[in-house]
């Protein structure tokens, strides 16, 4: 059980970075606005990096309270957001996660060989999977239906 919370709080971290690095905000960044958000993505990245490495960081506090952050970072980012528009944010950030994932995998193919490597390029997958049969069940707008059908079409070149 605590594994299986470690690997959503995990997957979250991932979305946020892959978020604030996609850009995908309707309104204008002041500079200000994006140098904060690059000082969230560094440490996201960070975070991430060390939470695929050592397995004991993702159970000690410091770990807990990043995650926290990061939780409420993505709230408010998505706050104004209608539900159509919050899903198809997650599922570009999981396309996105995803590609970059298996473009790793294809520079070095050692990659495959680890275990730890493979099941979160799966639940890359599964999430890419999980938004998409969502987003197809909803009536989305014309734009959201658009730049649904653009991510769904350019996945090679997110």
């Amino acid at each position: 059980m605590k594994n299986a919370i470690i690997k959503r709080q995990s997957i979250l971290l991932f979305i946020v970075c892959s978020f604030v690095f996609s850009g995908c905000l309707k309104e204008q960044k002041k500079p200000e606005q994006i140098k904060k958000i690059e000082d969230v993505s560094e440490k996201g990245e960070e975070l991430s990096t060390r939470a695929v490495n050592d397995s004991t960081f993702t159970s000690s506090e410091e770990y807990k309270t990043e995650m926290d952050r990061f939780n409420a970072a993505l709230m408010r980012k998505t706050s104004t957001m209608d539900e159509n528009d919050k899903l198809l944010v997650y599922f570009e950030s999981s396309l996105r996660m995803l590609k970059k994932y298996t473009d790793k995998e294809k520079q070095n193919r050692a990659l495959t060989q680890n275990k730890k490597y493979m099941q979160i390029t799966m639940q890359w997958g599964s999430k890419v999977q999980e938004y998409n049969q969502a987003l197809k069940r909803l009536k989305l707008n014309e734009n959201q239906k658009k730049k649904f059908d653009e991510l769904n079409a350019n996945f090679s070149t997110l």
